[in-house]
Protein backbone atom coordinates (compact mmCIF):
# COMPACT_ATOMS: atom_id res chain seq x y z
CA UNK A 1 0.00 0.00 0.00
CA UNK A 2 1.53 3.32 -1.02
CA UNK A 3 1.31 5.92 1.79
CA UNK A 4 -0.40 8.95 0.69
CA UNK A 5 1.31 12.26 0.75
CA UNK A 6 0.05 16.06 0.39
CA UNK A 7 0.73 17.00 -3.06
CA UNK A 8 4.26 18.89 -3.58
CA UNK A 9 3.96 22.96 -3.56
CA UNK A 10 6.75 24.90 -3.94
CA UNK A 11 7.18 25.97 -0.36
CA UNK A 12 7.05 22.14 0.40
CA UNK A 13 9.98 21.48 -2.39
CA UNK A 14 11.39 24.24 -0.42
CA UNK A 15 11.49 22.55 2.96
CA UNK A 16 13.11 19.06 1.45
CA UNK A 17 15.47 20.96 -0.41
CA UNK A 18 16.46 22.45 3.20
CA UNK A 19 16.62 19.63 4.78
CA UNK A 20 18.44 17.64 2.07
CA UNK A 21 21.43 19.97 2.22
CA UNK A 22 21.78 19.37 6.41
CA UNK A 23 21.62 15.59 5.57
CA UNK A 24 18.55 15.16 6.69
CA UNK A 25 15.53 13.06 5.29
CA UNK A 26 11.80 14.19 5.16
CA UNK A 27 10.45 10.59 6.27
CA UNK A 28 7.40 10.72 3.79
CA UNK A 29 9.67 11.32 1.31
CA UNK A 30 11.25 7.60 1.95
CA UNK A 31 8.13 5.81 3.75
CA UNK A 32 7.46 3.75 1.23
CA UNK A 33 11.39 2.21 1.23
CA UNK A 34 11.39 1.90 4.57
CA UNK A 35 8.88 0.03 5.25
CA UNK A 36 7.93 -2.04 2.65
CA UNK A 37 4.67 -4.14 1.94
CA UNK A 38 6.92 -7.28 1.33
CA UNK A 39 10.76 -8.37 2.26
CA UNK A 40 12.86 -7.08 -0.23
CA UNK A 41 16.31 -9.30 -0.25
CA UNK A 42 19.13 -7.85 -2.04
CA UNK A 43 20.94 -11.67 -1.39
CA UNK A 44 19.76 -13.84 -4.55
CA UNK A 45 19.81 -17.25 -4.75
CA UNK A 46 23.19 -18.58 -6.30
CA UNK A 47 24.97 -22.39 -6.31
CA UNK A 48 28.53 -22.29 -6.51
CA UNK A 49 29.41 -25.69 -8.03
CA UNK A 50 31.84 -27.62 -6.19
CA UNK A 51 33.79 -28.43 -9.76
CA UNK A 52 34.35 -24.99 -10.49
CA UNK A 53 35.52 -24.53 -7.25
CA UNK A 54 37.84 -27.37 -7.31
CA UNK A 55 39.13 -26.40 -10.57
CA UNK A 56 40.61 -22.89 -9.66
CA UNK A 57 41.89 -24.54 -6.52
CA UNK A 58 44.07 -26.87 -8.31
CA UNK A 59 44.78 -23.88 -10.42
CA UNK A 60 45.83 -21.60 -7.96
CA UNK A 61 47.81 -24.85 -6.34
CA UNK A 62 50.14 -24.39 -9.05
CA UNK A 63 50.25 -20.32 -9.48
CA UNK A 64 49.75 -19.08 -5.81
CA UNK A 65 52.94 -18.87 -3.56
CA UNK A 66 51.68 -18.40 0.26
CA UNK A 67 55.61 -18.19 1.58
CA UNK A 68 57.47 -15.88 2.03
CA UNK A 69 54.42 -12.98 2.84
CA UNK A 70 53.39 -12.92 -1.25
CA UNK A 71 49.92 -14.37 -0.49
CA UNK A 72 48.37 -15.23 2.74
CA UNK A 73 45.96 -17.57 1.74
CA UNK A 74 45.30 -19.71 -1.52
CA UNK A 75 41.27 -18.86 -1.22
CA UNK A 76 38.09 -17.94 -2.97
CA UNK A 77 35.46 -15.52 -1.31
CA UNK A 78 31.75 -16.57 -2.42
CA UNK A 79 30.14 -13.43 -3.01
CA UNK A 80 26.75 -13.17 -4.13
CA UNK A 81 25.34 -11.69 -7.29
CA UNK A 82 22.73 -9.75 -5.70
CA UNK A 83 25.31 -7.44 -3.11
CA UNK A 84 26.66 -5.48 -6.01
CA UNK A 85 30.53 -6.12 -5.07
CA UNK A 86 29.69 -6.13 -1.59
CA UNK A 87 31.79 -8.32 0.54
CA UNK A 88 29.28 -11.26 1.26
CA UNK A 89 27.88 -14.52 1.03
CA UNK A 90 24.67 -13.21 2.46
CA UNK A 91 24.46 -9.55 4.45
CA UNK A 92 25.98 -11.35 7.40
CA UNK A 93 27.93 -13.75 6.53
CA UNK A 94 31.38 -14.32 4.01
CA UNK A 95 32.14 -18.19 3.24
CA UNK A 96 34.82 -19.67 0.78
CA UNK A 97 37.06 -21.97 0.30
CA UNK A 98 40.45 -22.89 0.86
CA UNK A 99 43.08 -25.22 -0.17
CA UNK A 100 46.30 -25.61 2.00
CA UNK A 101 49.63 -27.97 0.45
CA UNK A 102 51.92 -29.76 2.15
CA UNK A 103 54.34 -28.09 4.55
CA UNK A 104 52.12 -24.82 4.35
CA UNK A 105 51.51 -22.59 7.29
CA UNK A 106 49.08 -19.85 7.82
CA UNK A 107 50.59 -17.66 10.87
CA UNK A 108 48.85 -17.13 13.78
CA UNK A 109 46.84 -13.86 13.73
CA UNK A 110 43.27 -13.08 15.56
CA UNK A 111 40.59 -11.31 14.24
CA UNK A 112 37.37 -9.75 15.06
CA UNK A 113 34.94 -11.82 13.48
CA UNK A 114 33.71 -15.40 14.50
CA UNK A 115 35.25 -18.14 12.19
CA UNK A 116 34.36 -21.82 11.65
CA UNK A 117 36.11 -24.26 8.88
CA UNK A 118 34.25 -27.10 7.33
CA UNK A 119 36.58 -29.40 6.30
CA UNK A 120 36.31 -31.55 2.56
CA UNK A 121 39.50 -33.33 1.16
CA UNK A 122 42.47 -34.08 2.86
CA UNK A 123 43.89 -35.21 5.91
CA UNK A 124 46.98 -34.15 8.22
CA UNK A 125 46.46 -30.15 8.30
CA UNK A 126 45.51 -28.75 11.46
CA UNK A 127 44.27 -25.80 13.46
CA UNK A 128 46.21 -24.11 16.15
CA UNK A 129 43.54 -21.96 18.04
CA UNK A 130 44.87 -20.47 22.21
CA UNK A 131 48.34 -23.15 21.63
CA UNK A 132 45.76 -25.98 21.29
CA UNK A 133 46.48 -27.86 17.98
CA UNK A 134 43.48 -29.45 16.38
CA UNK A 135 44.08 -32.21 13.45
CA UNK A 136 41.30 -32.37 11.07
CA UNK A 137 39.60 -34.34 8.29
CA UNK A 138 37.02 -34.56 6.11
CA UNK A 139 33.31 -33.66 7.84
CA UNK A 140 35.50 -31.84 10.75
CA UNK A 141 33.81 -28.87 11.70
CA UNK A 142 36.35 -26.08 13.56
CA UNK A 143 34.80 -23.49 15.56
CA UNK A 144 37.47 -20.05 15.97
CA UNK A 145 35.29 -17.47 18.62
CA UNK A 146 36.26 -13.75 17.64
CA UNK A 147 39.83 -12.58 19.12
CA UNK A 148 41.28 -15.84 19.85
CA UNK A 149 44.92 -16.40 18.57
CA UNK A 150 44.98 -19.25 16.03
CA UNK A 151 46.59 -20.13 12.77
CA UNK A 152 47.03 -23.16 10.03
CA UNK A 153 49.31 -25.48 8.95
CA UNK A 154 49.81 -28.68 6.96
CA UNK A 155 52.59 -31.27 8.24
CA UNK A 156 51.26 -34.10 6.09
CA UNK A 157 51.96 -35.20 2.24
CA UNK A 158 48.55 -34.02 0.84
CA UNK A 159 46.49 -30.78 0.24
CA UNK A 160 43.35 -29.82 2.56
CA UNK A 161 41.17 -28.14 1.22
CA UNK A 162 38.02 -26.61 3.37
CA UNK A 163 35.54 -24.28 3.49
CA UNK A 164 36.03 -20.50 5.76
CA UNK A 165 32.49 -19.02 6.88
CA UNK A 166 33.43 -15.54 8.58
CA UNK A 167 30.70 -12.81 10.14
CA UNK A 168 32.92 -10.35 8.67
CA UNK A 169 30.13 -8.57 6.90
CA UNK A 170 27.82 -8.01 10.35
CA UNK A 171 31.53 -7.07 12.04
CA UNK A 172 32.40 -4.49 9.06
CA UNK A 173 28.31 -2.81 9.90
CA UNK A 174 29.17 -2.78 13.47
CA UNK A 175 32.79 -0.60 12.88
CA UNK A 176 34.76 -2.98 15.08
CA UNK A 177 36.17 -4.82 12.56
CA UNK A 178 40.12 -5.53 12.89
CA UNK A 179 43.02 -7.87 12.32
CA UNK A 180 46.05 -8.82 14.46
CA UNK A 181 49.61 -11.35 12.96
CA UNK A 182 51.16 -12.22 15.36
CA UNK A 183 54.63 -12.85 15.02
CA UNK A 184 55.66 -14.83 18.11
CA UNK A 185 54.11 -18.11 18.05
Amino acid sequence: MKHEVAPTTPALKDLEQDAAREHIVPFWTVVDRAHPTEPQPAVKPFVWKWETLKDLLERASELVDTSEGRAERRAFSLLNPGLAGRYGTTNTIIAGVQKILPGEVAYAHRHTPDALRFIIEGRGAETIVEGEKIRVEPGDLVLTPSWLLHDHGNESQESVTWMDALDVPLVNLLEVSFFEQFKGW
